[in-house]
């Protein structure tokens, strides 16, 4: 999608005031592909060289196609792509039929049901070839077909002649046709939208121009790369800051979970920009977590933290699963029993961090008193020494009288 500086002349359709469909530009659009000699056959750069666009001008309006080579399916893809008429996501032969009738601008038809194919309808056979019709009378196709070395790549450009080029009908045999059924004129009046192509989604505006390298905001923010892509699935690091990109493209924000581990992205403008995720101890609706602020070993940074960790000089944590209404990965309070063994937590930043586990401390409940020892489990059923003076402690952690 980066613009090139290449310009062709243009293409000599039918009489001044006709009006073009987009399907007729999309045959333009594949002559080029296969009568210019830049475009040769590949199966490595299959879309193109990414140095640029072709500039071709049909019926008055230029049109862009990558610089380089394509091989069957791609190009008759980016042509009509690069028409207006979206192929859904198709990739190569054995998603084509699928893809593109599933987008209403295509009718499949079997070989034995006699259908005769038009201009801009496609001649497939699902396991190895495509072509496009370019001419009903006489029946020609245009295709990509092998590289100058016999094999799937080789120099760009068409080295030969016949890497791609416009000849005769001829029986592959063919599976079907798929039949180009789109009737939208060409000079259709554009509005901001969104466009998928085989690389992805994209935005683009009435203008023909598109974000890239920015944010935007549409229903949602989103991010588009250097290529006018919106980012998807994925991590990306902007100004010092974290954020997600979902299947929707949208920024996420919230909490979300990727790769068994739990992040969460600031959902509303504040210390730090909306969808940012977020790090360190943060206290989310009722509960604290400890959002991890670098990677530790398996675990990424920004992972909420599970179970036993150690912040500063305290011992803290953190509930691996959900605990009844405790949720998963949020910080333990007051009492919990972990393996077997009882600790208490500090509820209330009396003396030391709340969320602290408490040792070497006494703690009053309920008119009864415990002991956290050392360690921090609780003294039970046992006599221990504190500050020069026996204790004793019944099987439930009370001290006795």
């Amino acid at each position: 999608m980066e613009t090139g500086s290449f310009y062709f002349a243009p293409v000599q359709h039918r009489e001044k005031g006709a009006h073009m469909l987009k399907r007729e530009v999309a045959v333009e659009l594949m002559k080029h592909l296969v009568n210019h000699d830049w475009h040769g056959y590949s199966q490595y750069s299959r879309w193109g060289d990414g140095e640029g666009t072709c500039d071709i001008e049909v019926g008055g309006k230029v049109y862009q196609l990558e610089q380089g080579d394509r091989d069957c399916s791609s190009a008759i893809i980016s042509a009509f792509e690069a028409a207006g008429i979206s192929c859904g996501g198709a990739t190569y032969t054995g998603n084509m039929r699928s893809c593109m009738v599933g987008t209403g601008n295509f009718v499949w038809h079997p070989m034995s049901s006699g259908y005769i194919a038009k201009p801009g309808d496609v001649y497939l056979n699902e396991v190895h070839h495509t072509a496009m019709c370019t001419s009903a009378v006489p029946d020609l196709l245009a295709e990509f077909c092998i590289s100058e070395t016999g094999g799937i790549d080789g120099a760009e450009g068409d080295q030969t002649g016949y890497e791609s080029y416009e000849h005769a009908y001829y029986d592959r045999p063919w599976d079907g046709i798929l039949e180009c059924v789109n009737t939208e004129p060409a000079n259709k009046v554009e509005s901001d939208r969104w466009v998928k192509d085989s690389k992805g989604w994209w935005y683009r505006r009435a203008d023909g121009s598109y974000p890239k390298d920015q944010w935007l905001k549409l229903d949602a923010w989103y991010y588009f790369d250097s290529y006018g892509y919106a980012l998807r699935n994925q991590w990306k690091y902007i100004k010092g800051l974290w954020y997600y990109f979902g299947d929707d493209c949208r920024m996420a924000k919230g909490w979300i979970k990727l790769d068994g581990h739990w992040y969460y992205l600031n959902p509303t403008a504040g210390t730090k920009l909306e969808g940012a995720m977020l790090t360190g101890w943060q206290k989310i609706g009722s509960y604290w977590y400890f959002l991890r602020p670098a990677r530790d070993g398996d675990h990424p940074e920004g992972s909420a933290a599970t179970e036993w960790i150690r912040d500063d000089l305290y011992w803290y944590y953190l509930f691996p699963e959900r605990k009844g209404s405790k949720p998963e990965c949020s910080m333990a309070l007051g009492w919990e029993q972990i393996g077997g063994k009882w600790y208490y937590f500090n509820s209330d930043k009396n003396c030391q961090p709340i969320g602290s586990m408490m040792c070497c401390h006494w703690i009053t409940e309920n008119g009864k008193r415990y002991y956290a020892k050392e360690d921090g489990v609780m003294a039970a059923n046992e006599s221990i020494v504190i500050d020069g003076k026996e204790y004793r402690f019944d099987g439930s952690g009370a001290l006795k009288a």
